[in-house]
């Protein structure tokens, strides 16, 4: 693992029995060859760090015990197409992580990333990409258990680039109060569900613009209990079902069902 502040760059080799905290906007490099897991008990992040994914294409690096206390990013590392981030992700309620998978400010670079960790915790996920395009299929897909994360949900992307989040095998939980952005779409932004289950009544969806998208898997069936608001609408895609509780008249434009 390597750390950098401007050109300086430390090597560092996490061991067992210690806690590691990296709470400034550094740049921490994981190691380039895949299958390598993170030595200490837990790695606490705050303070606008960076974790630089440098795996290569497909592969994988393992984080046990990953804290987010503040501000925080998970970013691709290089032009590789393929990430996979495996352990458990606690996004602590003070804690708002950001998984990017831009890669530079190179648009033909985006990448995917796989999240194979358990998330859990009341802070904020925001997933996306800030660099705008045209080409490649960018992805974050979420395969670990998600029921346990209760906070906010940020799809972001802009308006020409579609971006999707992909929930595999689970969806998160409820906030413990409602939350009238706990699941908020910024530009092209898809959200796939791939397994059935229900997003409770807490837990408010905004559509920032007309370019958000829901896509459900075939012989799926997803329920949204929580209230739906937002601008221009909205689109509905795939095979499955998607059944809508709460659509409020605050929730203007089209919805469109592609599938």
């Amino acid at each position: 693992w390597k750390n950098s502040s401007g050109v300086t760059t430390k090597n560092h080799k996490p061991s067992a029995g210690n806690d590691y905290v990296a709470n400034q906007p550094y740049i921490l490099r994981t190691p380039t060859t895949s299958g390598l897991t993170f030595g200490g008990d837990s790695l606490t992040l705050s303070g606008g760090v960076e974790i630089k994914v440098k795996v290569p294409n497909n592969g994988i690096v393992t984080i046990p015990n990953l804290i987010v206390a503040g501000a925080a990013q998970i970013v691709c590392g290089d032009g590789n197409h393929l990430k996979k981030v495996a352990g458990a992700i606690d996004i602590l309620e003070a804690g708002a992580l950001k998984i990017d998978v831009s890669y530079d400010d190179n648009v033909e670079n985006v990448r995917q990333f796989e999240i194979q960790s358990a998330v859990s915790g009341a802070g904020s996920l925001w997933s996306g990409l800030t660099v705008d395009g045209t080409k490649g299929s960018p992805y974050v897909k979420f395969t670990g258990a998600l029921a346990d994360f209760t906070g906010k949900i940020v799809l972001g992307a802009g308006d020409t680039m579609r971006f999707a989040t992909i929930f595999e095998k689970s969806l998160p939980g409820d906030p413990a109060e409602t939350m009238e952005d706990g699941l908020t779409f910024e530009g092209k932004a898809a959200l796939e569900f791939m397994t059935s289950g229900k997003l409770g009544i807490t837990r408010g969806v905004t559509f920032c613009s007309g370019l958000g998208e829901i896509f459900v898997a075939e012989n799926e069936t997803v329920q949204i209990d929580g209230r739906l608001v937002g601008l221009d609408g909205f689109k509905k895609t795939g095979k499955g079902t998607l059944a809508l509780a709460n659509i409020s008249s605050d929730l203007v434009g089209t919805v469109t069902v592609a599938e």
